[in-house]
């Protein structure tokens, strides 16, 4: 649509188009499967599950365009700008974290019927240990290198972002943690439930935003977090009636003063000095990965889960084609 200069309204055109094509060549692809009769009964079960969810999609919808409105009346197009920044350099962390969900929730819910709760309590444990440690490099990872990135790669004007760019990985930390945690609840068949966090956690945000948004894009970011956390904390204790909490303490504050660490390191870059930030980047990235790693012994756990993760993803793509 670029060529063609419609801008905005091109946008939605190409949105329409592709998903146009997308729609048509899955309808070829599974046509043979496209076949049986109508169930009244498949249909009350299906509405049962799926209901409940309709709230949670359409408040996901809805808060793209909320928050950006009440930040832009409370604290102007400025912060919106640098908070946009600091969301495109932390939106790899995104991916990872929709590849995790597609791929763990089919094996947890494998776990839960094939295993006995201690074992499975066992598995679910060295997963959260893992997203505990892995989350915390990629937090300080996105502060310190993202930090630099803001300093000497991009038009000083926008340099404000780089404050919230650790804050904002905490966010998807956190989203992350609730992930793995929340895939009880679908196991639970309460998926009220996840609507239900989810509000709670935009109005947590949105009344933060209201509160501390003429203050900086950092209050702003931290009020994100917030609402990331509320889920978390409500999650756990939704799920802690059928199911043990599987986020070990000591792991939590090793992994969480880490990722602290590495966000007030970043706070030191100084866009003057590029050798030295970049020197001190790497040490300051080096210790904390041997803070994080070596007490817990989790590379051989997350190879050998990534491995089944990824297993997992080509089946569900072959069983899908």
């Amino acid at each position: 649509m670029i060529g063609f200069h419609k801008g905005a309204v091109g946008i939605l055109w190409a949105n329409l188009v592709t998903a146009t094509i997308f729609f048509a060549v899955a309808l070829v692809n599974l046509r043979a499967d496209l076949i049986g009769k109508f169930r009244l009964d498949y249909l009350k079960m299906a509405l049962h599950y799926g209901l409940p969810l309709l709230p949670y999609h359409a408040g996901v919808w809805a808060q793209q365009f909320l928050n950006r409105w009440v930040l832009a009346g409370v604290a102007g197009v400025a912060v919106i700008g640098e908070l946009s920044i600091a969301a495109k350099i932390v939106s790899p962390l995104n991916m990872v974290i929709g590849a995790f969900g597609l791929a763990y929730g089919p094996i947890y819910l494998s776990w839960r019927k094939e295993y006995s709760l201690e074992e499975c309590t066992h598995k679910a444990r060295e997963v959260t240990r893992g997203i505990l440690v892995f989350g915390s490099i990629g937090v300080f990872s996105a502060a310190l290198f993202g930090g630099l990135y803001c300093h000497y790669a991009i038009d000083a004007a926008y340099r404000g972002a780089f404050p919230a760019i650790g804050i904002l990985a905490a966010s998807i930390w956190a989203q992350l943690l609730y992930m793995a945690i929340g895939n009880e609840i679908f196991h639970m068949k309460k998926t009220t439930w996840i609507s239900l966090l989810f509000i709670s956690a935009c109005v947590v945000n949105l009344s933060l935003v209201l509160w501390l948004g003429d203050r900086g894009v950092v209050w702003t970011a931290l009020a994100q977090l917030a609402g990331a956390l509320v889920t978390v904390i409500l999650s756990a204790i939704v799920v802690a009636r059928t199911f043990p909490i599987t986020i070990e303490p000591v792991v939590a504050i090793v992994t969480i003063l880490a990722a602290a660490g590495g966000y007030f390191l970043s706070l030191e870059i100084s866009s003057e000095r590029f050798l030295f930030d970049f020197l001190g980047a790497v040490i300051a990235w080096l210790i904390l990965c041997a803070m994080v790693l070596f007490p817990f012994k989790v590379w051989n756990q997350g190879r050998a889960l990534l491995q089944k993760l990824i297993r997992k993803g080509s089946k569900i793509q072959t069983e899908e084609v």
